[in-house]
C-alpha cells in the first residue's frame, strides 16, 4: 500500500508543487498591483465566495473518493454511482449560487460589490464536474491525469489574469477572465474524461441523492468546521473594527496565509491519496495503525517543520521579497500563521483515517471539530478589536490546536489506542528540536540573512534524509517480523 500511495503523491504532489508555485506567484502579482486595500477587497470577495463552496461541497469528495473506490471492481454500479454524485453536486452548486446572490442582495446596498460577487461566484455552477472526476481519478489511484489539468488550468489563468491587470483593467475584469478560464478548461476535462474515463449523463435520481446524503451529512460540521478555520478571520476581519480600517486588514493578512495554504494545499494532496488504499484496507478489516504513525511523522518531517522553519526565521525576507515593502506589517502575521498551517497539515493524516474508515459515532467526533470554530470566532471577536490581523492569526493558532489534539484522541479511541502513541514520537521531536537549534545557530551566526537561510536550508537535509533512511529501516525489519 505504501508504495502506490507513495508514487500516486509524488504525481500529485509534482502537480501541486507546479500549481501551488505558479499560483502564488499570481497572487504576489496581484497584491502588488493593487496595493493593500484593493487587495483585501479582492481576497474578502473570494472568501465569501468560498465559504458557499465549502457549505454545499462538505464531504462530498472525500465519501465520492472512498464510495468509488469500494465500487472500482463493479463498472455497472461505479458508472450509476458517478452519474448520482455528479448530478447531486451540480444541483448543490446551483443552489449554492443563487443562496448566495440572495444573501447578498440582502444585507449589500453595493451594486458594484454585488456586480463582482456575481462574477466571482459562477464556478460554482460548474466546478461539480471538476470535483467528480478528480474523486474518481483519485478513486483508481491514478492521479497523473487531475495533476496535469491542475497545472495547466493554472498556468493558464495566471497568465490570463496578468494579461488583463497589465492592459489596465480592473476587479471586475480579473474575476471574469478566471471565470471564463475555468468553464474552458471544464469543457476541456470532459471531452478527456468521457474518452478515458466514463460516459457520464446528468440525472436527478432523488433516491440515490438521499442515499448519498446520509454517507455525507456526518462529515458536514467536521468538513465545514475545518474548512471554515481557514477563511473566518479574513471574514471577521473584513467585518470587524480594529486598529485599521477592514479592507486594508484583510489585505495585510491575507499573504501571510497565502504563503501557509499553499504548503498546506500541497498536503492536503496526501490526504485524497490515502483516503482510497486505507478505505480498501479497512474494508478487509486490516489494520492500519503502523501506516498512520508512519504517515504522521512523514507528514511532520517533510511538511509541517519546512513550513514551521521557514515562517519562523525568513518571514520579514519573503514578505518583501513576494509583496513588497507596503506590506511590511504581514512578516507577524506570517510568523504566527506558520504554526496554524502546520498544525492543520498535521490533523490532515487524522482525517484520511477518519474519512477512509466505514463505521464512525461521528457524533462523538463532531463536536471537536465545531468546537475548533467556535474557539476560533471568540478569539477573534476578543483580539481583532485591539491586534487586527495579529490577532485573527493567534486565533487561528489556538483553533487549529484544539482540532489536532482532539483528531488524535479521537483516531487513538478507534483504533484501541494503538496508534499516535506519545512514546512512538521520539525521533520526530529530536529531529524537530534539532532543526530549530540548527536554524537558531546558523541564522545568528551569519550576518547576510539569505545566506543565513540557504545555508541552514541545506544543513537541515542531511537531517531530513538521516531522519527517512531510519524510517526505511524501520519498516524493513517491521515488514519482515
Amino acid at each position: 500500500m505504501l508504495r502506490k500511495v507513495a508514487v500516486n503523491f509524488s504525481m500529485l504532489g509534482g502537480g501541486q508543487v507546479a500549481s501551488g508555485i505558479i499560483g502564488f506567484l499570481f497572487f504576489a502579482f496581484v497584491a502588488r498591483h493593487f496595493g493593500p486595500e484593493l487587495f483585501g477587497k479582492f481576497i474578502l470577495i473570494g472568501s465569501y465566495v468560498r465559504v458557499v463552496s465549502l457549505i454545499v461541497g462538505a464531504g462530498v469528495t472525500p465519501i465520492a473518493i472512498r464510495e468509488f473506490a469500494l465500487q472500482r471492481d463493479n463498472p455497472t454500479e461505479l458508472a450509476l454511482l458517478f452519474n448520482d454524485v455528479l448530478s447531486m453536486t451540480l444541483a448543490l452548486g446551483v443552489a449554492g449560487y443563487l443562496g448566495l446572490m440572495a444573501v447578498s442582495l440582502v444585507f449589500s446596498q453595493d451594486r458594484a460589490l454585488l456586480a463582482l460577487m456575481a462574477v466571482a461566484a459562477l464556478p460554482l455552477l460548474f466546478d461539480a464536474f471538476t470535483t467528480s472526476y478528480t474523486a474518481y481519478y483519485a478513486a483508481h489511484e491514478r492521479m497523473a491525469v487531475p495533476s496535469l489539468y491542475g497545472v495547466a488550468l493554472t498556468a493558464f489563468s495566471s497568465a490570463v489574469g496578468a494579461a488583463v491587470l497589465l492592459a489596465g483593467y480592473g476587479l471586475f475584469a480579473l474575476f471574469a477572465a478566471s471565470v471564463l478560464t475555468s468553464l474552458l478548461a471544464t469543457v476541456v476535462f470532459s471531452v478527456i474524461f468521457r474518452a478515458q474515463g466514463l460516459r457520464f449523463s446528468v440525472t436527478a435520481r432523488f433516491a440515490a441523492w438521499q442515499k448519498l446524503f446520509k454517507l455525507i451529512v456526518p462529515f458536514v460540521p467536521i468538513y465545514i468546521s475545518t474548512q471554515l478555520n481557514r477563511v473566518v478571520g479574513i471574514v471577521l476581519l473584513g467585518r470587524l473594527t480594529g486598529p485599521l480600517p477592514t479592507a486594508q486588514s484583510v489585505g495585510f493578512y491575507s499573504p501571510a496565509q497565502s504563503i501557509t495554504n499553499a504548503a498546506v494545499m500541497l498536503a492536503m494532496g496526501l490526504r485524497r491519496v490515502l483516503i482510497s488504499p486505507v478505505a480498501v484496507r479497512l474494508g478487509r478489516g486490516q489494520d492500519v495503525s503502523r501506516e498512520i504513525d508512519l504517515a504522521m511523522k512523514l507528514v511532520v518531517a517533510v511538511f509541517c517543520l519546512p513550513l514551521v522553519l521557514g515562517t519562523s526565521f525568513m518571514a520579514p525576507g519573503l514578505i518583501a521579497l513576494l509583496y513588497g515593502e507596503q506590506y511590511g506589517s504581514s512578516a507577524t502575521v506570517l510568523v504566527i500563521v506558520g504554526w496554524a498551517g502546520a498544525l492543520q497539515i498535521a490533523a490532515m493524516v487524522c482525517e484520511s483515517f477518519l474519512f477512509s474508515h466505514p463505521k464512525h459515532n461521528y457524533r462523538d467526533y463532531a463536536p471537536g471539530a465545531i468546537t475548533s470554530v467556535l474557539v476560533n470566532v471568540a478569539l477573534c471577536v476578543l483580539l481583532i478589536a485591539d491586534y487586527g490581523a495579529i490577532g485573527a492569526a493567534i486565533a487561528a493558532v489556538f483553533a487549529r490546536l484544539v482540532y489536532f489534539a482532539f483528531a488524535v484522541h479521537y483516531s487513538r479511541r478507534q483504533m484501541d489506542g494503538k496508534a499516535l502513541r506519545l512514546r512512538h514520537f521520539g525521533d520526530l521531536a529530536l529531529l524537530l528540536v534539532s532543526a530549530f537549534g540548527l536554524w537558531t545557530l546558523v541564522t545568528g551566526w551569519i550576518a547576510n540573512a539569505w545566506l543565513g537561510y540557504c545555508v541552514a536550508g541545506a544543513l537541515t537535509l542531511p537531517l531530513l534524509a538521516a531522519f527517512m533512511a531510519y524510517q526505511r529501516s524501520r519498516l524493513v525489519v517491521s515488514n519482515a517480523q
